[in-house]
């Protein structure tokens, strides 16, 4: 999986909006027009900041292309070019499916991406024979691919150690009960961040691409029984609306989140609760969650907790505010939606 992570490398230079040179990429899979739509978005993004050069990595979306980029961008001295400034970027691409990986693992790219940008820099004020830089790029995707490698054996290795940590003499038993989770709301309210918050699965997971859903789960204890927690995270995307209600079918609980910060999200999710329940049915054993999310970006937020509790009484769900930033109440709500399917699932017994 980690060598089909990484659809290609791209180095770019920009000098003005009609002075974009996408110079290189490895490997030669992108035509032209292509490259030149990537690196004109990247240098659009730059200028709209008055061309300041982030301190960090940035992560964008190529929609048209099914991709997104991981980005570094770097200047030099360069004091034949009008301004004495050159300023390029490092653009590592990526299948949007698999983006989840890059949000989790992003730190972990800063110094790679800083070295490779600072050699760089230094052959192009060397005015070094751009062959060479391709080999830089080439030795860049190795290390990539390295990293991903490495990574995806570590969250193996933690897999098998860290489940149900309270009692390593069953680390292996099989779950007395699993339950399915869906996760809906409107793109980009941080419906993925929280899922990996609690599963911590950037590579153990599924994802279909093609119909927009993630799969994942993890192992919980509730009590004294051993509880799996399947989450289904849905495309909020429009276009996989006809396909959505395909993956409400046979849940037991509902998280449906919004943004605190984009009113919008909020004000849609009376739709999607509509939406949910034209496939299931809310009967009174079903767990429904109403979940604020980006609680940290306290002078962004747009909802007040009132009338946000005030939908949630009106639909009957229950609400919490979290943050897939720090993690607060990510992990408490899905242990509260493991045990009350649970104390639900015994006094049916009962």
């Amino acid at each position: 999986m980690e060598n089909d992570l990484i659809h290609s490398i791209l180095y770019t230079n920009f000098e003005s909006i009609d002075d974009v040179y996408p110079t290189k990429d490895i490997p030669k899979v992108l035509n032209e027009a292509t490259k030149t739509l990537i690196s004109n978005k990247c240098f659009s993004l730059l200028v709209s900041e008055n061309r300041i050069i982030p301190k960090s990595l940035l992560i964008i979306p190529f929609p048209s292309l099914n991709l997104k980029g991981l980005i570094k961008y770097f200047e030099w001295i360069d004091e034949i070019r009008h301004g004495g400034l050159r300023q390029a970027a490092l653009i590592i691409l990526f299948k949007e499916s698999d983006d989840i990986v890059f949000y989790k693992y992003i730190g972990i790219f800063e110094s790679l991406l800083e070295r490779f940008s600072q050699t760089i820099s230094n052959l192009e004020v060397q005015k070094t024979e751009i062959t060479l830089i391709d080999d830089y790029l080439k030795d860049l995707l190795l290390k990539t691919k390295g990293i991903l490698e490495d990574l995806k054996n570590q969250e193996l290795s933690d897999q098998k150690s860290q489940e149900f940590p309270e009692d390593p003499s069953d680390l292996y038993d099989t779950t007395q009960y699993s339950f399915k989770v869906i996760i809906v709301g409107d793109p980009e309210v941080g419906k993925t961040s929280i899922t990996l918050r609690f599963t911590n699965k950037a590579f153990l997971r599924t994802y279909i691409p093609t119909l927009g859903v993630n799969i994942t789960d993890k192992n919980i204890r509730v009590d004294h029984s051993k509880i799996k927690v399947i989450i289904w995270d849905i495309a909020g995307q429009s276009k996989f609306q006809t396909t959505r209600k395909n993956f409400y079918r046979g849940a037991e609980g509902i998280i449906m989140v919004f943004d605190l910060t984009k009113r919008k999200s909020f004000d849609n999710l009376s739709e999607w609760y509509k939406d949910v329940k034209k496939t299931l049915k809310f009967e009174k054993d079903f767990v429904g969650f109403l979940l604020g999310n980006k609680k940290d970006l306290k002078n962004e937020r747009t909802v007040k907790m009132e009338e946000a509790e005030l939908l949630a009484n009106k639909l009957n769900l229950r609400y919490i505010e979290t943050s897939a930033l720090t993690g607060e109440n990510v992990m408490f709500i899905f242990h509260k939606i493991g045990e009350i399917l649970l104390s639900n699932l015994f006094n049916k017994k009962d």
